[in-house]
């Protein structure tokens, strides 16, 4: 959707870097305007190319975007996110991949019945097409939990490219759940950097040892 804020007070008190960060920050953002508040995986998804960009630097960012009134910082299961105030995103299918923020600030538990009633719906649009490939920056956050931001990046590139390139199978059946498949991944590479001589380990199948070239 494209906006208009040229006349936009709030938009106004943002420096230019600022303003840059919030364009790209809407770029990302779930249908209902949530994202990450990570600083690490802010930088790494909105300015994967700009290796000058500091994990401080997305902390102002982040601040002068909160103190203009354009975001809103919340927790949820132990993780910080975002909200953009106002998104009016409509042209999407409204579907939300971070948990919601409830009016008085605090996690919402339940989505309203209507919502509820559209994710389940399209939960079973999914289950009804199969199998629906993973967005980078959710193969990112999973591999974040076991390495750091560059690595977790380029690892998640390579389990991308991988799969994309066998058309998600493993082996003779199509993937199913590709959160089990990444974390086999993730387990793989650790056993096989932990060879002395980069030999096959013993069970490993061929599958599996194409992927480990990649390593």
């Amino acid at each position: 959707m494209l906006r208009d804020w040229t006349a936009s007070d709030r938009i106004d008190t943002l420096s230019f870097q600022a303003e840059v960060f919030f364009t790209r920050l809407i770029m990302k953002a779930d249908d209902y305007g949530c994202f990450h508040a990570n600083p690490k995986l802010l930088r790494a998804n909105l300015f994967p190319l700009k290796s000058n960009v500091r994990d401080t630097d997305i902390s102002r960012l982040v601040a002068e975007c909160q103190e203009a009134g354009l975001i809103v910082i919340y927790d949820a299961e132990g993780k910080k996110y975002l909200e953009i105030a106002e998104f009016g995103q409509r042209m999407r299918a409204k579907t939300r991949k971070y948990p919601a923020r409830s009016d008085d600030g605090h996690v919402s538990g339940t989505c309203p019945p209507e919502e509820k009633r559209r994710e389940e719906e399209i939960e079973g649009e999914e289950k009804r097409k199969g199998f629906a490939p993973p967005a980078k920056e959710d193969v990112v956050e999973l591999m974040f939990e076991k390495l750091d931001e560059f690595s977790a990046m380029g690892e998640a590139d390579k389990f991308i490219n991988f799969y994309q390139s066998k058309n998600w199978m493993v082996g003779k059946t199509k993937m199913k759940d590709w959160r089990a498949a990444a974390r086999g991944w993730l387990s793989r590479m650790n056993d096989f950097k932990n060879e002395k001589n980069g030999q096959r380990k013993q069970g490993t199948s061929e599958l599996q040892n194409e992927a480990l070239k990649n390593f």
